[in-house]
């Protein structure tokens, strides 16, 4: 009930029960709704959701983690920004 009257921890929540679950759209839904209302916790989850699915939006959410402070999420980032410049040149 709380994700759905807009609770950001609480998309995280159940956005985590369905991935855990194996619903991945479900879980891309709710972890989305979280990361778009500043949740850093949600964007993480989300970045890690779709970084498995070799979606470039992932790199989007990953910043959005570490510009709040999360550390693995700004860990991965420099990974994933020094593996781009590496196979560019």
């Amino acid at each position: 009930v709380a994700a759905v009257a807009g609770s950001a921890p609480a998309a995280h929540a159940l956005g985590r029960h369905h991935r855990e679950r194996g619903d991945e759209p479900a879980a891309e839904y709710w972890l989305r709704q979280a990361a778009e209302q500043g949740h850093a916790l949600g964007a993480y989850a989300l970045a890690d959701l779709l970084e498995h699915r070799s979606d470039v939006g992932a790199e989007r959410w990953l910043r959005a983690a570490a510009e709040q402070g999360h550390r693995e999420a700004a860990y991965r980032l420099a990974l994933a920004l020094e593996r781009r410049a590496t196979e560019t040149t």
